[in-house]
C-alpha cells in the first residue's frame, strides 16, 4: 500500500498540471495513470528471483470521455507509457517488452468512468532476447471499471515509450501445470482471410485498421479499433469496440459474445475465418 500511495503521489504531480485543468466531469489522466500502476501491481508475476510485471494495458472509455481527449491522446498515451517504465524501474520489476496503452471505446460505460485492462504475463514471453528488463541496468479476465470520484466500481465491462537497456539473460521457463495454475498457459487463434493467415498466442487480440490493432485490416470500412478476441475461462468471446459499421459472427451483428472453432468474423467487407486451438 505505501508504493502505491507514494506513486500515486508522484501521478498527481506530473500529470496534474498537464492536463489537470482541461477535464472537469469527465475521466482525469491522473485517475487513468493510478489505475495503471494498480493494475501493474495487482497482476505482476514472480518466476525464480525476477518479478515480472505485464507492458500491454488496454483503457476503456465512453465515446465521450474518448472524444474529449482528442487532441491529446498521443499525448497522453505516451506520458502514461513512460510512467510505467519509470515506476517499474523503481520497483525493480521486469518487464518483456516496452509498456504500451491502448485506448478503446466501450459503450456500456458512462461518462466519468473507464476500465483498465492487463495482459497477463506469459511464460513464453519470459526472458527472450530483445525483450525489456526494466528493474536492472514492462472478459479475457473482466475489465475493472473506476470513475471520477470513485476509486472501484463492480464490474461493468470485458475485453478485453521509454527506452531500457535489453535482457541480459535467459530465464529458466515453468511447469506446465504451474502456467496452468497461474492461467497463463498457451493458446492459439488461427485468423484467415483473403490469402492471409496469422496466429497469435496471446490472451487477446485486436482487430482494426489502425497502427495499434494486433491485426492490422487494410479496409476503410474497418474501424481504427474495431473489435477484440479475448480470451475468458478457456472460451474465446468477441466484443466490438464501439465501430462504425459493426461486427458480425456468422453473419449475424454482434456487440459482444462466444465464438467457437471455425466461426466467421465480419468486419467491414472482410470475412475472417476463426481456427482455435
Amino acid at each position: 500500500m505505501g508504493v502505491l500511495r507514494k506513486s500515486e503521489s508522484r501521478i498527481q504531480r506530473a500529470f496534474e498540471g498537464l492536463f489537470g485543468r482541461t477535464f472537469k466531469s469527465h475521466v482525469q489522466p491522473v485517475e487513468l495513470a493510478q489505475k495503471l500502476v494498480k493494475e501493474m501491481e495487482e497482476n505482476k508475476v514472480a518466476l525464480l528471483s525476477r518479478t515480472y510485471v505485464p507492458n500491454h494495458f488496454s483503457i476503456y472509455l465512453c465515446p465521450q470521455d474518448r472524444q474529449h481527449f482528442g487532441e491529446y491522446e498521443d499525448s497522453l498515451v505516451e506520458e502514461l507509457q513512460t510512467h510505467l517504465l519509470q515506476h517499474a524501474r523503481r520497483q525493480k520489476y521486469d518487464l518483456v517488452g516496452p509498456p504500451e496503452v491502448v485506448l478503446a471505446l466501450d459503450d456500456a460505460l458512462k461518462l466519468g468512468f473507464f476500465g483498465v485492462r492487463a495482459e497477463p504475463v506469459r511464460p513464453s514471453n519470459v526472458g527472450a532476447p530483445g525483450r525489456v528488463a526494466s528493474g536492472r541496468a514492462e472478459s479475457g479476465p473482466a475489465v475493472r471499471p473506476a470513475s471520477s470520484g470513485a476509486a472501484h466500481a463492480s464490474p461493468a465491462a470485458q475485453a478485453p515509450g521509454g527506452s531500457a537497456r535489453p535482457v541480459g539473460q535467459m530465464t529458466q521457463g515453468i511447469s506446465a501445470d504451474v502456467a496452468a495454475g497461474l492461467r497463463l498457459a498457451r493458446r492459439t487463434v488461427h485468423l484467415a482471410f483473403e490469402g492471409v493467415s496469422r496466429e497469435y498466442q496471446q490472451s487477446r487480440v485486436v482487430l482494426g485498421r489502425g497502427r495499434d490493432a494486433d491485426l492490422q485490416l487494410d479496409d476503410p470500412n474497418v474501424s481504427r479499433m474495431h473489435a477484440v478476441l479475448y480470451w475468458e475461462e478457456d472460451r474465446v468471446y468477441i466484443k466490438d469496440l464501439g465501430s462504425t459499421n459493426g461486427t458480425f459472427v456468422n453473419s449475424r451483428p454482434v456487440t459482444s459474445g462466444p465464438v467457437k472453432d471455425g466461426d466467421v468474423i465480419g468486419v467491414g467487407s472482410l470475412k475472417i475465418s476463426l481456427r482455435v486451438r
